[in-house]
C-alpha cells in the first residue's frame, strides 16, 4: 500500500477531487428549471455565462467520476465506510432509481436522480481518496478556495450596489441568496480549521479568506445562514473544548467567534456610512434580519406553508412522487402555488423518495455525526483543528438544510457529502480498508461511470432547450425549432422538449400532436394550458376542457387554467358552468394560496377579472359594488407593487420578465384594471353616490396613465 494515497498525499484522483472541490462553489449555483435565455446577467458572473446548470454540474463532477474510476481501476485495496454508513447510502441509491418508477414527471426525476447519486460517489470517493493527513488538507483547501471566489465577487457584487440600495442581498454566481448562505457555511468553518493549523503567513491568508468569505456570508442577509452560523460557532466550540481539552482547546474554540465578531464590527461600520435606502421605509444593510413584523415574518409564514404542503403530499403517498418532482407536484394539496424548492430538505426528500428516504438520509447523518465524534479526543495530529472544522461545517449546512433545500442545489448537496466523506476519513473509527475484486472494482467503475454518461445526456438536452427558447427571443424562429427538435431526438421522453417544438412549428395539426406528447409525458400546468387552446383553436372545446381539468389535479387553485377555463366557458355560452367556476376562483381569493406569497411584490390578478364577470351578471347594484370595489384595490396594488417591478425588469440589459409576464401582459391587467375602475364608476353613481364614482374614476385614469406610460416605455 505504499502506493495508496493514504501514505502519498497527492496522486491523479486526489488532484482530480481537489478539481471538483474547487469547481462545486464557483459553477454549482445554479437549479436546473424549464428553458431560459442563455445570458450571463442571469448567471449573475461571466464564470457561469451562457452555461445551463445540468452542464454545469456534469462538468463538476467529471474530475471526481474519473478519480475514483481510476482508483478503483488502479487499486486493490480500497477505503470504504463501515456497513453501518453504506447501508443509508444504498437506500438512498435505491430509493433515487426506484423513484424513475413512481414519477408522473420522469423528466424531472432522471437529472435529479443522477445528481443525488453522483452526491453519494462524491462521499465514497472521498472516503477512498483522501486519506487522513495530506489529502484532506489538499481537498479541503480546494473547496474553501472555491468559496473564496464565489465571496470575492458578492464583495464586489455589493460594492457596485451598495451606493444604489445599502439594503441589496448578494447573489455572486448563485440563484438567490439563501442558496449562497447555505455555500458559504461549511466553509467558514473549514477556513479557521485550515487557518489554525497552518504556519504563519499561510494562517494570515487563511483568516483573510474566512473573514472574506464571512463577509459574504452576511451580505447576503439570510436569517437562516446567520442563525445556522450561530450553531456552528457552537459546534466549532464544543469539539475544540471536548476534542482538545477545556485547558488548549480554548483558544481554537474562540476562533469563529472572534472572527464573527470581526465581520460584524465591518459590516456595521459599512451600514452606518451607506447612504439610506430608496425602499420604501428606508430599511438598509442588515435590516431585513432585525425585520420581524415585514418581509421576514412573510417569508417564514410562507415556509411553515410550505412545509404544511409537504407534510401533506408525504402523508398522501408516503413512498415518494419522484426525485426532482417537488416543483411539480407542490401546490396539489392547495396550500401555496407551485414552488421549486421545499425550503426543507429533509421533507423535500420525503416528498420526492418517500419516507424511507426521508430516515435514510437523517439516519446517514446521525450515524456520520457518531463515528466523527467518537474516538476524535484520542486521534491527536496536525488535523486536529480541520476535523473540527469539518465537524462544524456539515453541523452548521445541515442547520441551514432546515431552512432551505441546499442539498437541492448542486453545489451545495455535492460538497454536503463530499465533506462528510473527508470527515470520515479523517475520524478515528469511521472507514476499513477492504480488498475488493478486480471485477467488483470494474462494476463500481462502471456504475460511477453511467451516472455521469446519464448527467451529460440530460444536460445536452437541456442546453438545446435553453438555446431553443434563447434563439426564438432574438426572432430566429427556425434555428429555435431546430435546436428544439435536437432536444427531443436526445430525450425523446421530455415534455418540455416536445412543448418547445410545439411552440416553433407553423403546422397546426403537428402542433396539436406535439402538446398532446408534453401532456402525456410530463402533465404540468403549462403545458395543459397550452393543449387546451390548441384543441380550442382546432374547434375541439370539450377536449380543451378536460386538459384544463387536468391540470387541476396538480394545482387545484390554479389561477390561470381557472380563468382560461372560464373565458371557455363563457364562449360556448355555458353561464351555469361559468358562474361556478368565477366563483370558485374568488373563493381562492382567502386561501393562503393566495394571501402569503413567496414574492409579496407579484399580486396575482385572475380573481379580479372573475369578480368583474360576476358583477356584470349580479341583479343589484350593491351587489356589483360589492364585487368590484376588492377587484380595484387588488388592481391597486398591482401598480403600486407589481408594475415598477415589471418596469425595473424591462429596462434591465437585457430585458427580463418579472412573474414571466410581457410588457403587453402587463398593459393588458392595466387595460382591465381601468374598464374595472369605470364599472365600478358606474355602479356608484347607480347606487347614488357621486363621490366614490369620482375616485373610481379617477383611479381609472391612474391606470390608463401607467398603462401609456409602461408600453411607451418598453423595449
Amino acid at each position: 500500500m505504499t502506493s495508496d494515497s493514504h501514505s502519498n498525499p497527492m496522486n491523479l484522483p486526489l488532484a482530480l477531487v481537489c478539481l471538483s472541490a474547487f469547481l462545486a462553489p464557483i459553477l454549482g449555483g445554479n437549479v436546473s428549471v424549464d428553458a431560459m435565455i442563455l445570458d450571463g446577467s442571469m448567471m449573475g458572473s461571466v464564470l457561469t455565462q451562457g452555461l445551463p446548470p445540468l452542464l454545469a454540474h456534469a462538468l463538476i463532477s467529471l474530475p471526481l467520476i474519473l478519480a475514483i474510476a481510476i482508483h478503483l481501476l488502479t487499486r486493490k485495496v480500497v477505503h470504504i465506510p463501515f456497513g453501518r454508513l453504506v447501508l443509508p447510502l444504498l437506500v438512498l441509491a435505491v430509493l433515487s432509481i426506484g423513484s424513475i418508477a413512481v414519477s408522473s414527471f420522469r423528466s424531472y426525476t432522471l437529472p435529479a436522480t443522477a445528481e443525488w447519486l453522483t452526491y453519494l460517489i462524491a462521499f465514497l470517493t472521498a472516503v477512498a481518496v483522501s486519506g487522513r493527513k495530506g489529502g484532506p488538507v489538499a481537498v479541503l483547501a480546494a473547496f474553501v478556495s472555491g468559496c473564496a471566489i464565489v465571496a470575492a465577487l458578492g464583495v464586489i457584487e455589493y460594492g457596485q450596489m451598495r451606493p444604489v440600495d445599502p439594503s441589496w442581498r448578494v447573489f455572486s454566481t448563485w440563484v438567490n441568496p439563501n442558496a449562497l448562505a447555505g455555500m458559504l457555511l461549511p466553509a467558514v468553518f473549514v477556513g479557521c480549521g485550515l487557518a489554525l493549523r497552518a504556519k504563519r503567513h499561510v494562517a494570515l491568508a487563511l483568516w483573510a479568506l474566512s473573514l472574506m468569505i464571512l463577509l459574504a456570508l452576511m451580505f447576503t442577509q439570510s436569517t437562516a445562514g446567520l442563525l445556522s452560523l450561530a450553531v456552528g460557532v457552537v459546534a466549532f466550540a464544543l469539539a475544540s473544548l471536548v476534542w482538545i481539552g477545556a485547558r488548549s482547546g480554548w483558544q481554537s474554540a474562540l476562533a469563529p467567534l472572534l472572527l464573527a465578531g470581526l465581520a460584524l464590527s465591518l459590516v456595521t461600520l459599512s451600514a452606518r456610512s451607506a447612504p439610506s435606502s430608496a425602499e420604501p421605509g428606508g430599511s438598509g444593510l442588515m435590516q431585513r434580519v432585525s425585520d420581524s413584523s415585514g418581509r421576514q415574518a412573510q417569508s417564514f409564514g410562507f415556509r411553515l406553508l410550505l412545509w404544511k404542503s409537504s407534510a401533506a403530499l408525504l402523508a398522501s403517498q408516503p413512498v415518494g412522487y419522484g426525485m426532482g418532482t417537488f416543483r411539480a407536484v407542490s401546490s396539489a394539496p392547495g396550500i401555496v402555488p407551485p414552488t421549486h424548492m421545499a425550503h426543507n430538505s429533509l421533507l423535500q426528500v420525503g416528498v420526492e423518495i418517500g419516507a424511507l428516504g426521508l430516515l435514510a438520509l437523517l439516519a446517514l447523518f446521525v450515524r456520520w455525526c457518531i463515528d466523527v465524534w467518537r474516538g476524535a479526543r484520542r486521534l491527536a495530529g496536525e488535523n486536529l483543528s480541520l476535523r473540527i472544522g469539518v465537524w462544524a461545517g456539515v453541523f452548521a449546512l445541515a442547520t441551514h438544510s432546515l431552512f432551505d433545500s441546499d442539498l437541492h442545489v448542486f453545489g451545495t448537496g455535492f460538497s454536503f457529502f463530499l465533506l462528510m466523506g473527508v470527515g470520515l476519513a479523517m475520524a478515528a473509527d469511521g472507514i476499513t480498508p477492504e480488498q475488493i475484486g478486480a471485477g467488483l472494482r470494474r462494476i463500481g467503475a462502471g456504475l460511477a461511470a453511467a451516472t455521469w454518461l446519464v448527467l451529460i445526456w440530460q444536460a445536452a438536452s437541456e442546453a438545446s432547450k435553453w438555446t431553443a427558447y434563447t434563439l426564438a427571443s432574438e426572432g430566429e424562429v427556425v434555428g429555435a425549432r431546430n435546436a428544439a427538435k435536437s432536444a427531443q431526438e436526445l430525450t425523446p421522453g421530455d415534455g418540455e422538449a416536445s412543448y418547445l417544438l410545439a411552440l416553433y412549428t407553423p403546422q397546426s395539426q403537428e402542433r396539436l400532436n406535439l402538446l398532446e406528447r408534453a401532456a402525456e409525458l410530463t402533465p404540468t400546468p403549462k403545458h395543459l394550458r397550452a393543449l387546451a387552446r390548441e384543441q380550442l383553436a382546432a374547434k375541439n372545446p370539450s377536449g380543451a376542457i378536460t386538459s384544463l381539468k387536468r391540470s387541476l389535479k396538480w394545482d387545484p387553485n390554479n389561477l390561470l387554467a381557472l380563468k382560461q377555463l372560464l373565458e371557455l366557458y363563457q364562449s360556448q355560452g355555458n353561464r351555469e358552468e361559468a358562474l361556478a367556476t368565477a366563483q370558485s376562483m374568488i373563493e381562492v381569493e382567502s386561501k393562503p394560496y393566495f394571501t402569503v406569497r413567496a414574492l409579496p411584490q407579484l399580486v396575482p390578478t385572475e380573481t379580479y377579472a372573475a369578480r368583474m364577470f360576476l358583477a356584470q351578471e349580479a341583479p343589484t347594484w350593491k351587489q356589483k359594488i360589492d364585487l368590484l370595489k376588492p377587484a380595484l384595490e387588488g388592481y391597486k396594488s398591482y401598480l403600486a407593487l407589481t408594475v415598477p417591478e415589471a418596469k425595473r425588469a424591462d429596462e434591465a440589459d437585457p430585458p427580463v420578465r418579472i412573474g414571466g409576464m410581457t410588457p403587453e401582459e402587463v398593459a393588458e391587467v392595466l387595460s382591465d384594471a381601468a374598464t374595472c375602475a369605470q364599472l365600478l364608476a358606474a355602479a356608484y353613481r347607480e347606487f347614488g353616490d357621486p363621490e366614490l364614482a369620482g375616485g373610481a374614476l379617477e383611479a381609472a385614469g391612474e391606470f390608463a396613465s401607467s398603462r401609456a406610460g409602461f408600453l411607451s416605455n418598453s423595449k
